[in-house]
């Protein structure tokens, strides 16, 4: 895009479509894949206990306020991108888990790292 800067607007709007999972289960098993073994379970999200501490605990109830991204498909339109760019860029979504829980300090295949090797500081609530 930095190269094509001339062509743009002041201010434009380009949507990254990204990787789509249809069913959101797709993701569980990427990083069940890159993890490898022992496979972490998927099991579903527990969300009758976060309706009962909801009243207790504020980020439940905002968790509560944003459930219907989890019943309905929302995606973002590539069309501009891909006009301006001719293809969309992306990382095997392998690739990505793995980078990811990496940077997160938990190294695929092996126990998350403690904070100070990760390279961050750790603080208690």
């Amino acid at each position: 895009m930095l190269e094509q800067e001339g062509d743009l607007a002041e201010f434009d709007v380009f949507n990254f479509g990204g990787h789509w999972f249809e069913a959101g289960i797709e993701m569980a098993h990427a990083i069940q894949r890159v993890v490898g073994k022992p496979k972490p379970r998927i099991r579903r999200f527990p969300w009758a206990l976060t309706y009962a501490f909801s009243v207790f605990v504020t980020v439940f109830r905002e968790m509560l306020e944003l459930r219907y991204l989890w019943q309905r498909p929302v995606r973002l339109d590539n069309t501009k991108l891909v006009a301006f760019l001719g293809t969309e860029p992306h990382t095997p979504i392998d690739m990505a888990v793995r980078s990811t829980l990496d940077g997160l300090g938990c190294p695929a295949g092996g126990p998350a790292r403690q904070p100070e090797q990760a390279g961050t500081r750790a603080f208690a609530l």
